[in-house]
């Protein structure tokens, strides 16, 4: 007898490939100043800080916020 559903148990037939995060962001400008808010992808290679991290930029007059280990929060001069 033969069934229309997969033939091991624990694979389901319908089961596609994991989801991955997707990055997305927006930017809101005041003036002189930019901030952008977006989903952080970067693997940091120490331990960090569970609620906040702040460290600065990539670039001069940057500082970065790490929110809860998974957003990031980017102030800066536009």
């Amino acid at each position: 007898m033969t069934s229309t559903t997969s033939s091991k148990p624990w694979q389901l037939a319908a089961a596609g490939p994991a989801r991955k995060p997707i990055p997305f962001g927006f930017s809101i400008r005041f003036g002189s100043r930019q901030l952008s808010f977006c989903y952080d992808t970067y693997v940091r290679r120490y331990s960090v800080k569970p609620i906040l991290e702040c460290t600065a930029g990539a670039q001069p007059g940057h500082l970065q916020i790490l929110m809860f280990r998974r957003w990031l929060l980017v102030l800066s001069k536009a």
